[in-house]
């Protein structure tokens, strides 16, 4: 039996709830234990019970670099866009401006959270910080250099591959009747392209390359260059290949929309899941160092087939059981999704406040401790477990007020604003000229309709 009348996509609610639990659990340890003394972490991950790294190393995978939300983001787009155009293609339009809105915002929160709240980044050779994080990491409340805002996170990529993603639905859907398995193959295509244009890239420049040329443009005062090469291709947030994870899941979110058979769907999974993760394993079988391309700053390509594969794989499995499969002890389902929504529901709030709660118990921890703890195994999981603890009781004590003045409630708000310049000032200046008094009463109803 198929569940597909909710517009919500339990999946995505899964994935994403999980992901970004999982990012507090591994950020605290990685940015914040191990952060001065990374030699340590290696003997620690080998104490490590084997089966227990097994289980642990696909969730790695998944989340470093933050592609996946990347992943989930192009998701929730295609699934968004595709749910309103299938049933009504006249609502192009605005449901386009509702993502741009939407991208738009994130973008300006994206500079919010690098100024405020954002981690140590080491996209060029001075290391900064954030005004409050940072300020808890040097014990001083310092301004962040105007470079800061500069580097490339997740949160961007997101941002700008939603904008783009706006565009290319606008150029595949403006004409013609849209079709989700034509749109998915087309979107299916360009990934491949931006993966091969990504592999080209990184063959041209290495690492160190990269350093050099963040170097000369920032001494020459090339700002604007400095920043596109960033967002282009000189950082492991860059638009390649990380856009490429914005289209394969917008194919998906597509697919998902236009209610295609599941059994459809999972034979779509399987093809291109096994595709990805063939390649990384070729190139494994013909000497690829897995492990010595973690440190790199330019992820290679094989990382990324390895990644999108493992993504796909997780987003069919969920899909199953969470949207398509019913559950017989439906109550018991209700419960599971309603707590992991939790976390989804405020991911992006926690994705960006993460680094001040982890290094405000971090550094109580160190004081108590009376220095560094990262060879106490205990203590590093009684740290992480605290940590975990706290953004429970923040989310259960938030729901309770809504989650007001929570990012995604500055999200709705700044998109209201977005929305009604669109709908208003753009739309009444460029489309009815205010001579004609009739144009003026459409202007004001369309107007009113944005608002």
């Amino acid at each position: 039996m198929i569940i597909i009348g909710s517009k919500r996509l339990h999946s995505l609610d899964v994935i994403r709830g999980f992901m970004i639990f999982y990012v507090i659990f591994l950020h605290a340890i990685i940015q914040r234990v191990f952060v001065s003394e990374g030699s340590e972490f290696e003997k620690v991950v080998n104490d490590v019970p084997l089966f227990l790294a097994i289980l642990a190393f696909p969730i790695i995978l998944l989340s470093i670099w933050g592609a996946v939300f990347t992943f989930l983001s192009g998701v929730a787009t295609g699934y968004n866009l595709g749910s309103n155009v299938f049933e009504n293609p006249e609502s192009l339009n605005e449901s386009l401006k509702k993502r741009v809105a939407n991208s738009l915002m994130l973008l300006i929160i994206s500079k919010i959270s690098m100024f405020f709240f954002s981690g140590r980044t080491s996209d060029h050779s001075h290391i900064t910080h954030s005004l409050f994080s940072g300020s808890l990491e040097t014990g001083t409340l310092s301004i962040p250099e105007f470079l800061h805002l500069f580097t490339c996170n997740t949160l961007e990529s997101m941002a700008l591959s939603g904008l783009l993603l706006s565009l290319l639905f606008y150029i595949l859907w403006k004409k013609e009747k849209a079709h989700p398995r034509q749109t998915a193959k087309n979107l299916v295509i360009l990934a491949i392209g931006v993966f091969l244009i990504t592999n080209y890239l990184r063959g041209m420049v290495s690492d160190s390359d990269v350093l050099m040329i963040k170097e000369t443009l920032w001494s020459e005062h090339s700002y604007l260059k400095y920043y596109l090469f960033l967002t282009i291709y000189g950082s492991r947030f860059a638009m390649f290949p990380i856009f490429a994870f914005a289209l394969i899941g917008a194919a998906f979110g597509v697919l998902f929309a236009g209610k295609v058979s599941p059994k459809e769907i999972f034979t779509w999974v399987l093809i291109s899941g096994t595709t990805f993760i063939s390649v990384f394993a070729i190139s494994f079988i013909h000497g690829f160092d897995m492990i010595g391309t973690f440190a790199n700053e330019l992820v290679l390509l094989q990382m990324q087939c390895l990644n999108i594969g493992l993504m796909i794989y997780l987003l069919g499995i969920c899909y199953y059981i969470f949207d398509v499969r019913v559950s017989k002890n439906k109550k018991k389902k209700r419960t599971s999704l309603k707590f992991i929504r939790k976390y989804s529901d405020l991911c992006l709030t926690i994705y960006i406040l993460e680094p001040l709660i982890a290094q405000s118990w971090y550094l109580l921890f160190v004081h108590l401790h009376k220095g560094a703890f990262s060879t106490n195994f205990p203590l590093i999981m009684l740290y992480v477990s605290t940590v975990v603890f706290t953004w429970f009781l923040i989310i259960w004590i938030w729901k309770k007020f809504n989650y007001k003045f929570s990012f995604e409630w500055l999200m709705g708000k700044g998109r209201k604003i977005i929305l009604n310049f669109l709908n208003g000032y753009w739309w009444r200046k460029f489309t009815f000229p205010e001579s004609n008094p009739q144009s003026r009463f459409q202007s004001q109803l369309w107007k009113a309709k944005g608002s």
